[in-house]
């Protein structure tokens, strides 16, 4: 039986980061990375993924501007957002929250935790969109 992956936006201004996220990642889902807030909101619009993983703080747009917009717009609100961030204070979730984040992973982060997360939130979405 062939099942489609599911596509992911994944952003982080840190390359190494970003690199071991795509190889964690490229077994189970289509992965699509960004390295800044607009590039990753370019990507969301664009390919409409099932998930974006967003860093926080990253230059220009951080990752509560990417996420509020994502949100706002029309076409891309439904994309479940989860933030992978070493900003684990909890006025940090709370801002995140109000912006639209289905979740929060902190950094350092476990791989199994992580795919676990994703595969959680992805089919809370799917579940929300037969509803």
């Amino acid at each position: 039986m062939n099942i489609e992956k599911k596509r992911l936006v994944v952003a982080d201004d840190e390359m190494n980061i970003l690199s071991a996220l795509k190889d964690i990642l490229a077994e189970n889902y289509i992965v699509f990375t960004a390295s800044d807030g607009a590039e990753a909101l370019g990507l969301v619009r664009k390919y409409k993924p099932d998930l974006a993983l967003l860093d926080i703080m990253m230059p220009g747009m951080d990752g509560f501007e990417v996420c509020r917009r994502i949100k706002m717009d029309p076409l891309t609100r439904n994309v479940p957002v989860v933030f992978l961030t070493a900003k684990t204070h909890t006025e940090d979730a709370e801002q995140g929250f109000k912006s639209g984040a289905e979740a929060f992973v902190a950094k350092p982060f476990s791989a199994e935790k992580l795919i676990e997360k994703i595969r959680t939130v992805i089919e809370k979405a799917e579940i929300r969109k037969t509803i």
